[in-house]
């Protein structure tokens, strides 16, 4: 089958958006109107910040570090700031409170005792590896349960819950589940992977547990740091063009506000948002990111000049997220996970963890190794992405998942569990489905909750078989028809070293960019003798002998070398099931094999107001884009975004979305719209950025009918207002490299 061009593509998902206005029965995803007074509920809106201390019950304030390095005194930055009209609402920080910071990082990085506090409970602490994902998130728990103890001991008798500050891993969550967490929050910056992921996973969190998050955006880069000052407080790594590019502060910046963070966290603002020179009046003069920081005050002030309180949640209104990712509890999200497919920086990635990093990929593609990317034409171009579906969604983990919290999003993605779902998930995932929303679902999770019978019949749909395998040749959507063919690639097998002196195996199946290492068997396939077991070789010379040799030929899902890579098809690990005339589900996916055979991928079944779709295939490598993959996700994704997103998005590009990063925040009066251009802005840690003026986006947006017909649409970036023309629903507008631009569209209804 031939690939669809990137703007034929375009025209298609067009096309499928307009069919769905007409069509009820094309949607996968029921449609449910979307008014600010829907959204205005106690999990979605912004909760006030427990530590302004002006005693004012705010949603929003920016506030800088490293108040008193030399000149940068409280009372200089202070009256600078608001001799300017304001640039930090806390231009020396927090009141005393209990904070914790890194705390994820410090637990599994402490081999040579530099963090001492607590230090007998970080994983290097221990004289075994844990023995299980369980075992390393008690680990965790009791490393958490001392820090945040330590914390509130220095406070004193009168401290509150602890501001809980991660970085590198994707632990907000969990010290929220642990308990003593007032403000959940992330660093970004830095050489941190995916601004997209922490500002979707410290919004679910924030969200789930009920708490304000903030972000932090660090200055530093790769040992360097944006510097302004004569003193250049960090020595070597002080430089007026070191860390990150202004553009990404400012890109980051906007997306934390309009994400719905309660707070930024300006690292080191009190330093390198001035020059170490003084204006007529005595105040510091503006750096550049200075002057980015005194625009961006004013936005999200409304135009008010400090000390004046504004109404955030007006000016920026309630961020729209149709989406939830539900991954498993105990996911060791991080470094090891991202840079070496290491759970906990330990164990190889299981099948549902490889499933979860395939969704993640999917939804912020390439945003997961920026540290890879440093002194490379790709420096800093990855750390925030235009996701292809919109920045639609959460991630959200099973404890403290409410029926209430799973209300506030039309679609839930289950990505991965690392385990069956147990009988109170089920009951809670019921109850979401039966109120209206639509859940997917792996069918390798969800074996249990079906034999036990703790989901009534209708809830699936289909009675579960056993596993088996299928070859392949395409996918079809039975709704939609749309076809994929297997991403066969015509790979053949090839040698892989188990590790630097091991012995070596014959590479079947799973990730062929993957040329190092052997995860057990999780997605690593072998030519094996039998369902268990590789044939090893010591030499890579006697493995390349072997390549013409025979392997056991695929029999079961469960083996290790199954499914393989074939040319023209892709045996892939599917569950039978048996329809029951009785209950509403119908065939959405479905295989065809060489010989025209039509076997079930996914089952689509009505509950209550909702719906159940269930994966029958669901490996990562067959739902993914790459060698051996089908695009499931990405398609399953378009269809969702087509049903529940309000924007079309095109580009000059025919990217999706445009090649924009888009956010979607529903107001009193219609929509706000902010789109940033990631593109086209090179940074290396120590040097100016690199601009490259062609990577400008002329993107046209396009609010469907029906979220909503324009009556009026203004720019408000920088705080500056200014009327946009449009056309019906729809406009055009010119994004820089590096830029953002946020819309406010005034709605007639």
């Amino acid at each position: 089958m031939q690939l669809l061009t990137p703007m034929q593509r375009a025209l298609a998902r067009l096309l499928v958006v307009l069919l769905a206005a007409q069509s009820a029965d094309s949607q996968l995803v029921p449609w449910r109107p979307v008014s600010y007074a829907s959204l205005n509920t106690t999990v979605l809106r912004a909760r006030p910040l427990p530590y302004d201390p002006r005693n004012v019950s705010v949603t929003w304030a920016i506030e800088a570090s490293c108040c008193g390095y030399g000149v940068f005194t409280e009372e200089l930055v202070t009256k600078t700031s608001y001799g300017v009209g304001g640039l930090f609402d806390l231009p020396c920080g927090r009141a005393a409170e209990p904070f914790v910071a890194e705390w994820g990082y410090e637990f599994h990085n402490n081999q040579q005792h530099i963090f001492p506090i607590c230090g007998n409970l970080t994983m290097a602490a221990y004289a075994q590896p844990p023995a299980d994902r369980d075992d390393a998130l008690e680990r965790l728990r009791l490393y958490w349960l001392c820090r945040a103890t330590e914390a509130q001991q220095a406070i004193g008798p009168a401290a509150g819950p602890v501001f809980s500050m991660i970085g590198h891993y994707l632990y907000g969550h969990l010290s929220c589940s642990f308990g003593s967490v007032g403000v959940v929050g992330s660093e970004i910056g830095e050489n941190i992977n995916s601004i997209n992921a922490h500002l979707a996973a410290s919004r679910g969190a924030a969200r789930q547990f009920g708490v304000p998050f903030t972000i932090d955006f660090s200055a530093w880069m790769q040992g360097y740091i944006l510097d302004y000052s004569k003193a250049q407080f960090w020595g070597s790594a002080s430089s007026p063009v070191g860390g990150h590019s202004l553009s990404l502060f400012r890109r980051a910046y906007y997306s934390a506000f309009m994400s719905g963070a309660g707070g930024l966290i300006a690292e080191a603002g009190a330093v390198n948002f001035f020059y170490q020179t003084y204006d007529s009046n005595g105040l510091l003069n503006l750096s550049p990111l200075g002057e980015i920081g005194q625009a961006f005050y004013k936005f999200t002030h409304g135009g008010a000049a400090q000390p004046a309180i504004a109404n955030y949640e007006l000016i920026r209104g309630i961020p729209y997220v149709p989406t939830a990712l539900l991954i498993e509890q105990a996911h060791g999200m991080g470094l090891g996970f991202f840079y070496q497919q290491l759970a906990w920086d330990v164990f190889p990635l299981s099948a549902p963890e490889q499933r979860i990093m395939a969704w993640l990929q999917t939804v912020w593609p390439n945003s997961w190794l920026v540290q890879n990317q440093d002194n490379t034409p790709q420096s800093e171009v990855d750390y925030e992405v235009a996701g292809p579906f919109g920045e639609a969604f959460d991630i959200v983990v099973p404890q403290n998942l409410t029926a209430e919290v799973l209300g506030a999003y039309r679609t839930v993605v289950l990505t991965g569990l690392g385990a069956q779902v147990d009988q109170t998930l089920a009951s809670t995932l019921e109850s979401y489905v039966s109120s209206g929303g639509v859940l997917v679902l792996p069918v390798d999770e969800v074996t249990t909750a079906a034999s036990a019978g703790w989901w009534p019949p209708a809830f699936l749909g289909v009675k579960l078989g056993d596993p088996q395998f299928v070859s392949a040749a395409s996918i079809r959507d039975v709704e939609t028809g749309w076809t994929q063919a297997a991403n066969a690639g015509g790979l053949a097998p090839f040698c892989v070293q188990q590790y630097a002196g091991g012995a070596f195996y014959i590479k079947t199946g799973g990730d062929p960019s993957k040329t190092f290492g052997w995860d057990g068997g999780a997605q690593d396939r072998c030519c094996r003798s039998d369902a268990d077991t590789c044939f090893w070789y010591g030499t890579l010379h006697a493995c390349q002998a072997a390549l013409l040799g025979s392997c056991e030929p695929c029999s079961s899902p469960s083996a290790i070398g199954c499914p393989m890579w074939t040319n023209g098809a892709v045996s892939v690990g599917t569950t039978a099931v048996t329809f029951d005339p009785e209950q509403p589900a119908t065939t959405l996916l479905e295989f065809e094999t060489p010989d025209g055979q039509a076997v079930p991928a996914a089952v689509l079944s009505s509950y209550g107001s909702g719906r159940v779709l269930l994966l029958l295939a669901d490996d990562a490598v067959t739902l993914a884009c790459g060698p051996g993959g089908f695009g499931v996700m990405s398609h399953l994704l378009d269809r969702i975004e087509n049903d529940t997103w309000p924007l079309v998005v095109e580009s000059n590009t025919g990217e999706p979305n445009g090649g924009v990063q888009v956010l979607a925040n529903r107001n009193v009066a219609g929509w706000n719209v902010t789109l940033i251009n990631n593109h086209g802005v090179v940074k290396q840690p120590g040097q100016p950025p690199v601009i490259d003026p062609s990577q400008a986006r002329t993107v046209t947006v396009t609010l469907k009918s029906n979220f909503g017909t324009v009556a009026d649409i203004w720019s408000t970036t920088d705080g500056e207002v200014s009327a946009v023309p449009f056309q019906g629903n729809t406009f055009t507008t010119v994004i820089q490299p590096g830029d953002v631009q946020v819309l406010g569209i005034q709605t007639g209804r």
